[in-house]
Order: C-alpha cells, then structure tokens, then sequence
C-alpha cells in the first residue's frame, strides 16, 4: 500500500495501465459495491439512493483513506490505534451516514 500514491500517477501517464487497473481492480470493486448496496437498499437497512453515487462516494472515502494515511506515513495517528478500533470506527461512519433509522425503516414498513 506504500506504493499507492507512485502507482497513482503512473496509472494516470500510461493509457495501458490505467485500462488494466480499471479491469482488474477498479471495475470488479465498484460492482461488487454496487452489488452490495442494492441489496442493503432492498433489506431496508440502507436508505434509497442512487447507488453509482454512493458506491464512488465510498470507494473514494476508502482510497483517499489510505493515501493520507500512507502519505502520513509514521506520523499518522492511526498507527496509534489498533486496526481492528479504525476499522470498526470507519465501519460506524459508514453505516450513520447511509443506514435507514429506525423510525423510517418502520414508516417504510408500514406503509408496504
């Protein structure tokens, strides 16, 4: 993951590269996303909304994520944290800016 920020100005310069990491590695997360958020969105545990939308949202909270991290490098608070606390803190985020609340999941419900 060091290598991140290198590799992301290389994929940017060569038209070959950038292609071969949309398809092996862009392409694959986001519609495995997708994917996902369509099925939270139909259970109701998420909110309606666009998926394409919150998928790149998420995608790219992810990336830019690790970039400042890594580009942080041993100054970085996290390394402070356990990773099992920043994953579970990002997990919370996550789910408090796309979770459906409790009173509208029941709203929804009973309105079916």
């Amino acid at each position: 993951m060091s290598r991140m920020p290198s590799l992301m100005g290389e994929i940017q310069r060569d038209p070959e590269l950038k292609a071969l990491w949309n398809e092996q590695f862009l392409q694959p997360f986001l519609l495995q996303m997708d994917g996902m958020f369509r099925m939270m969105m139909a259970s109701g545990k998420f909110r309606k909304m666009e998926p394409a939308v919150a998928v790149r949202a998420v995608g790219g909270l992810l990336l830019g994520f690790l970039i400042l991290k890594i580009m942080e490098g041993d100054d970085s608070p996290l390394n402070q944290l356990p990773q099992e606390k920043v994953a579970e803190e990002m997990i919370t985020s996550l789910l408090t800016v796309y979770s459906m609340n409790k009173k509208k999941r029941a709203k929804q419900e009973n309105t079916v």
